[in-house]
């Protein structure tokens, strides 16, 4: 059986989670996979971890994903990439004499690192896999980036294997896998499926946007695992909270930690978490609510106006985890809507 790169024409399009629900549905079909990150863009990628959690592999990390390069890296030498080069087979050759199919999970887009020769194509080329491309948008648009990943790919003679439109919104859902059926039928490329946009996909965890803020947690940390779907913040008056908290559900809400009575109307609607700001704990009243409500309270530094605008900067896509069942239950029947035996077939050409 080939191996798999799944590669994208965007960052933040649900690439990771969707490469760990297809390697689950390839592991139910009886096979044994494993993961392979041949280049992260940072240290703080935990992709590979969590694949090897996720998928049980017993390789260390250096092995799963081998090479880190950032972008701020540019300037790296011949001699520097030859070695990079030498050690990405190595751990690739490692993986391959023990899995039936990789999963190899391109970095950020296709064509990051292309000046070094290191983009998702030349890594494919490199490493015999198939490939799988992504592409996302709200609108017809999508498939221009499918256009061009198509052109991109034929130029070293690499045929893309399938396509999967990602994050595609309901309301227009129907319109664009019509069309992009069409479309990919002209083409010759297998349309493996659409996957709709909808935030109990990729939605965050607590536990994830208190690593994406480097915050504190005060109370509650054993429910890290709770799903944030939405963020508010808590600006208002006291007399209309209530009535503005309610318009979420699964939210974080983001106010200062003088703020105590509005922590307290917060709470007593559906909310995920708090993140109180400006480094203000809270009186013992809040927590004690708050372990009562089983609602996680983190406390940053930052001021109410600086969090907004890092969270909005940094938009953050939650990864599946063994231990997120609900999620899982979810991938799990995208993955049933999509055309996972084609893809597989392929595979096995």
């Amino acid at each position: 059986m080939k191996n798999l790169m799944i590669t994208s024409c965007h960052e933040r399009i649900g690439k990771s989670s969707f490469t760990l629900a297809l390697a689950r549905r390839i592991v139910k079909e009886g096979y044994k996979v494993g993961y392979f990150k041949p280049i992260r863009a940072s240290k703080d990628d935990q992709d590979a971890l969590v694949a090897k959690e996720f998928l049980k592999m017993e390789e260390d990390e250096d092995t799963i994903a081998p090479v880190t390069i950032s972008e701020w890296d540019y300037d790296l030498s011949k001699e520097e990439i030859e070695r990079l080069i030498e050690k990405i087979k190595n751990a690739y050759e490692t993986l391959n004499q023990k899995y039936e199919v990789l999963v190899v999970e391109g970095c950020k887009t296709m064509n990051y690192l292309a000046t070094l020769g290191l983009s998702a194509r030349e890594l494919a080329k490199m490493l015999e896999t198939e490939v799988l491309l992504l592409v996302s948008g709200s609108n017809d648009s999508q498939l221009d980036d499918l256009a061009l990943g198509v052109s991109y790919f034929n130029d070293i003679d690499i045929e893309l294997t399938g396509t999967v439109l990602s994050l595609v919104p309901l309301e227009v859902i129907e319109r664009e896998k019509a069309i992009a059926e069409t479309v990919t039928r002209e083409w010759q490329i297998p349309l493996i499926g659409v996957i709709p946009d909808k935030s109990n996909l990729s939605a965050p965890t607590v536990e994830e946007i208190v690593s994406l803020l480097g915050a504190k947690y005060l109370c509650c940390e054993e429910c890290k695992n709770k799903i944030v779907e939405d963020f508010q913040v808590g600006a208002m008056e006291l007399d209309s909270a209530l009535k503005f908290f309610r318009r979420s559900v699964n939210k974080a809400v983001i106010i200062g930690g003088d703020r105590p009575a509005l922590a307290l109307a917060a709470m007593e609607t559906d909310t995920s978490m708090l993140i109180l700001t400006g480094g203000i704990y809270p009186p013992s009243t809040v927590l004690a609510r708050a372990q009562e409500r089983k609602i996680p309270i983190v406390l940053v530094n930052w001021d109410t106006y600086t969090t907004v605008q890092y969270l909005a900067t940094h938009k953050i896509r939650g990864l599946i985890r063994p231990d997120q069942e609900e999620k899982l239950i979810e991938w799990d029947k995208i993955m049933e809507e999509l055309n996972v035996e084609n893809l597989i077939a392929r595979l096995n050409e």
